[in-house]
């Protein structure tokens, strides 16, 4: 069910209801990592979305460049999080002129 609680979660993140999005990510706890890398990146990457999307921008980029420390990440993945991660530094930046 791993999968389908990310999956819930990430499409509540891409409609910005970010409080279901926690409620469905929070009902994903992976006990054993043997084979499952992407099925984590997916979860830390959904969590930096749903922190993000809450204003917890320093949490997220923690999220978001722990994904991009991810062994054997796919390239459309790194695309994904670079993407994902130069927005946070702006609305960072953003955050810190005001």
């Amino acid at each position: 069910l791993g999968p389908l609680y990310i999956s819930q979660a990430k499409n509540f993140a891409y409609k910005f209801s970010f409080e279901e999005a926690h409620r469905q990510i929070k009902k994903y706890a992976p006990v054993r990592i043997e084979g499952r890398l992407g099925l984590l990146w997916d979860h830390i990457h959904c969590v930096g979305r749903i922190l993000r999307g809450k204003g917890r921008f320093e949490e997220a980029r923690r999220c978001f460049e722990l994904c991009l420390k991810t062994p054997e990440l796919t390239e459309s993945r790194r695309l994904v999080i670079l993407s994902t991660t130069a927005d946070l530094y702006c609305e960072l930046d953003y955050q810190h002129r005001q």
